[in-house]
């Protein structure tokens, strides 16, 4: 297959590009920034429609571009969060459409997030739920919705909610990794919350069966069906991946646990 993605550079698209060519197929990156790759093209999400040269020909598009969530959410960054969400996958979509319709792609696959639902505690839900109320919740119902015109002129449209994203060379772990080595890894406030996440190496090898499978435009959950309460215990907590004591909130009080690996 020839498929071009955005936001290659990223935990999944890095791992979603390796994972494409190493089967054979031929991979386009679309870059904001300039690159000796001969198969990458400059495109700035803000600043207009994807090239169709980068789209011409191809039979599926991944889209993952996207300002990182995995810091401070000041009103600035919000603004970034959003626009490069809403207003990237809306210049996307026009490059499909300006794409000739014998040249264009098949298929878009455009990620989204399980920040969609919001907080559910342990409510079961499923890709019917309605979307939460929260910031996150709203953007992602409008990337969702700027994704879904692809359909408007013949695009299959995948929309892929991804989790927590899980992976040794950074994602959650790496932020988890200044409060394990401080033996601040144990239950939080919010342990109540279960934990929805996705392995990176999940969600590339998720993508691409998406794009080929056929199926209606209903979106797609990527992160395990069975999500685990945080700091349910203290076995199961980053402490012990780390060799360090974890503290965990007993009550009104705080109490120190040993780190030993769950056996």
């Amino acid at each position: 297959m020839k498929i071009t993605i955005s936001g290659a550079s990223g935990l999944i698209g890095g791992r979603l590009a390796a994972r494409l060519r190493d089967r054979g197929d031929e991979v386009t990156v679309l870059s904001r920034s300039a690159s000796t790759d001969l198969a990458a093209w400059r495109w700035d999400p803000l600043a207009g429609p994807a090239p169709v040269g980068a789209l011409a020909g191809r039979d599926a598009v991944v889209h993952l571009a996207g300002e990182p969530i995995a810091q401070r959410l000041t009103d600035e960054v919000k603004d970034r969060v959003r626009r490069s969400r809403v207003d990237g996958t809306r210049n996307l979509v026009d490059g499909l459409r300006t794409t000739p319709e014998a040249d264009r792609p098949r298929v878009l696959v455009s990620s989204s997030g399980v920040a969609y639902y919001g907080p559910r505690g342990d409510e079961e839900i499923t890709e019917e739920t309605p979307p939460g109320g929260t910031f996150l919740a709203t953007v992602c119902a409008e990337w969702e919705e700027e994704a879904a015109r692809a359909a408007e002129f013949g695009v299959r449209v995948v929309r892929m909610r991804t989790g927590v994203v899980l992976d040794a060379s950074g994602g959650t772990p790496s932020r988890c990794s200044p409060p394990t080595g401080s033996a601040w890894a144990g239950r939080s406030r919010a342990a109540r919350s279960p934990s929805r996440g996705s392995t990176s190496t999940t969600s590339s090898t998720c993508t691409p069966r998406r794009s080929t499978t056929r199926r209606g435009p209903a979106p797609t959950t990527a992160p395990r069906p069975n999500p685990s309460p945080s700091g349910s215990s203290p076995r199961h907590s980053a402490g012990p991946c780390a060799a360090r004591p974890s503290c965990r909130r007993r009550g009104s009080r705080s109490s120190w646990r040993s780190a030993r690996w769950p056996t």
